[in-house]
């Protein structure tokens, strides 16, 4: 009679606060990781496609971008998605004036000339809201000039 009162009362009681007790603690960190997530938002605005002209011929460079923007609300107002269709026009203003300067009109483009010309003309379009720029990826191919 003692055993069977000790399983229908105490063990439940004893499983139901382990269980209270295990969802504080995943509560609380989770509570911690969604606060470092919104800390430093990070956007994958996706692929982009540029060419630059020479006088013989027409190099095509595809880019891979990837923003952190900066905590505070500079960097929230662009974490949406209005926010990065806004980012993505602002990156093709910035490579399209980039692809007419003499910096680009050599052999190669390569990643870390790409990632300091965005930072620094979305610098100057969001001063405080972008806080690096990266190239997870960049190719160029070249065809003859027709």
């Amino acid at each position: 009679m003692l055993g069977r009162l000790l399983l229908l009362v105490v063990l439940p009681l004893l499983g139901g606060g382990l269980g209270y007790g295990a969802g504080r603690v995943l509560a609380a960190r989770q509570a911690a990781a969604a606060h470092q997530a919104k800390a430093d938002p990070v956007v994958q605005l996706g692929q982009f496609v540029f060419q630059i002209y020479h006088p013989a011929k027409i190099r095509e460079v595809v880019a891979e971008v990837q923003l952190q923007l900066a905590p505070g609300a500079e960097g929230a107002a662009l974490d949406d998605p209005l926010g990065q269709a806004e980012l993505r026009d602002a990156v093709y203003a910035v490579l399209f004036d980039a692809a007419l300067t003499p910096q680009f009109q050599g052999n190669e483009v390569p990643a870390a000339m790409l990632a300091d010309v965005l930072a620094a003309g979305l610098g100057r379009r969001f001063p405080k809201a972008v806080a690096a720029v990266q190239i997870l990826t960049a190719v160029s191919s070249e065809q003859p000039r027709s």
